[in-house]
C-alpha cells in the first residue's frame, strides 16, 4: 500500500470512529511504533517504507487539524521492516534503532532533543544477512536487544557503565522469526523472549534469565522454550 489510515475518537466497543484520515506515505509502509521524539510528551507515529529505505513520523499538529508527516531519514540500502525506539546514550533524548533485513547491521539514529537525528555508530549483527526484527527491555539484570534474522536469534545484552555498547549471543534456529518480543510473561522480573516464526513452528516462549539461558539452548529445541 501507499497510505496509512488514522481513526481519530476511535470508540474499540461500537468500532466506530469520529473521523478516518489518510495520510499519503512512499509504498509499502511498515508497523508503527509510538515515540516522543522532542520531549513534548505527545508521541508520534515512527514507520519505515521498505522499498525507499526512509524513516517517517506522523506528528501530532493540534486539536482537530491533519497530522503531520515528517521524513525522520534516509538510506542507500538496507530495506528496514522495523523502527525500535530506545534512549540508547541515556541522554533523556528517544533515539531509534533501525534493522536492515539486507545488511548485518541495526542502524543506530540518535536524536537531538528536538525529533532530528544523526546516524551514530551501527551495533553489528554477527549472524547472516539481514535483521528482520527487533525488540528492546530491560530487567534486572541490564539492557536487552533481540535480533531475529535469516535462521537465528541474536541476544545482545548492554555493557556495564558503557551506554549504548553491547556483547551478543547467537542462537541458530531453523526457522525465521517474523517478529520477537521482550516482556516478563511468567511474573518473575526476568525478561522473556516471545518469538513469532515462520513454518511449522508457529511461536515459541524462550523464558528468562534470558542470557543465562541463550547460550544453553540446543537449535530449535530450547529446554526453557514453550510452543504456543
Amino acid at each position: 500500500g501507499t497510505e496509512l489510515t488514522l481513526l481519530r475518537d476511535f470508540d474499540p466497543e461500537k468500532g466506530e470512529a469520529k473521523t478516518a484520515i489518510a495520510i499519503s506515505t512512499d509504498p509499502d509502509p511498515r508497523p508503527v511504533r509510538l515515540a516522543d521524539l522532542n520531549g513534548n510528551g505527545i508521541p508520534e507515529l515512527v514507520f519505515p517504507t521498505f522499498r525507499s529505505n526512509k524513516i517517517w513520523a506522523i506528528e501530532y499538529p493540534g486539536p482537530e487539524q491533519t497530522p503531520r508527516l515528517r521524513e525522520l531519514a534516509s538510506f542507500k540500502e538496507g530495506w528496514p521492516r522495523q523502527v525500535t525506539p530506545l534512549d540508547l546514550n541515556q541522554d533523556g533524548k528517544m533515539d531509534l534503532l533501525v534493522p536492515m533485513s539486507v545488511q548485518e547491521r541495526v542502524v543506530v539514529l540518535l536524536n537531538d532533543g528536538q525529533g532530528h537525528f544523526i546516524e551514530g555508530e551501527a551495533i553489528a549483527y554477527p549472524g547472516r544477512v539481514g535483521v528482520h526484527t527487533l525488540a528492546a527491555g530491560q530487567d534486572k539484570g541490564g539492557r536487552y536487544l533481540l535480533a531475529g534474522g535469516s535462521r537465528a536469534l541474536v541476544l545482545y545484552r548492554e555493557r556495564k557503565e558503557q551506554p549504548g555498547k553491547f556483547e551478543s549471543i547467537l542462537l541458530p534456529i531453523i526457522n525465521w522469526p517474523n517478529w520477537v518480543e521482550l516482556a516478563d510473561v511468567d511474573g518473575d522480573d526476568w525478561l522473556d523472549a516471545v518469538i513469532a516464526n515462520q513454518g511449522p513452528q508457529e511461536s515459541e516462549v524462550i523464558y528468562g534469565p534470558l542470557w543465562d539461558i541463550f547460550g544453553k539452548l540446543p537449535v530449535n529445541s530450547p529446554d526453557n522454550a514453550k510452543l504456543d
